[in-house]
Parts: structure tokens; C-alpha cells; sequence
């Protein structure tokens, strides 16, 4: 899992993004937008319109991971 003490950077993208994208289309958005250097070891959060729910991109030395959660009764503040 995530080792918080490796992290970088973490980057909160503000702009809307459809929340059925999955890893292949996340790492599109972002490999235009970094460096795979810059990539390595930062976290980038994607928010919901509704801030219902959240998705984490992380990646490290042995793949990349994709964290999903989804709130059902209140909102992310």
C-alpha cells in the first residue's frame, strides 16, 4: 500500500473529471501533465462534482493504484 512517509507531493485537481474515468484514462490526464519523475511518488485527488466521491492516484517502484471511496449519505468537505 501507500507508504505516506515516500510522498512527495500531493496535488488536489480542481477541474471536473467524469468519475467513471478509470487507471488508463487517469494516466493519460497525468502523463501529459507531469514527468514520470514528477509522477513517482505524489499523490493527485480527483473530487466529484457532488464530493460524494473521491479517487487517489499513487504511484511507486511496483505499479500504480488507483484508491476509490464513495460516501453515501454526506459529502468530502
Amino acid at each position: 500500500m501507500i507508504d505516506y512517509k515516500k510522498v512527495k507531493q500531493i496535488y488536489f485537481y480542481s477541474n471536473e473529471l467524469d468519475m467513471r474515468s478509470g487507471m488508463k484514462r487517469i494516466q493519460m490526464l497525468l502523463s501529459v501533465n507531469f514527468s514520470p519523475a514528477e509522477l513517482l511518488y505524489s499523490l493527485f485527488i480527483f473530487c466529484s462534482k457532488n464530493r460524494k466521491q473521491i479517487k487517489i492516484y499513487y504511484e511507486d517502484e511496483f505499479g500504480s493504484w488507483l484508491l476509490i471511496n464513495k460516501l453515501n449519505y454526506s459529502n468530502f468537505h
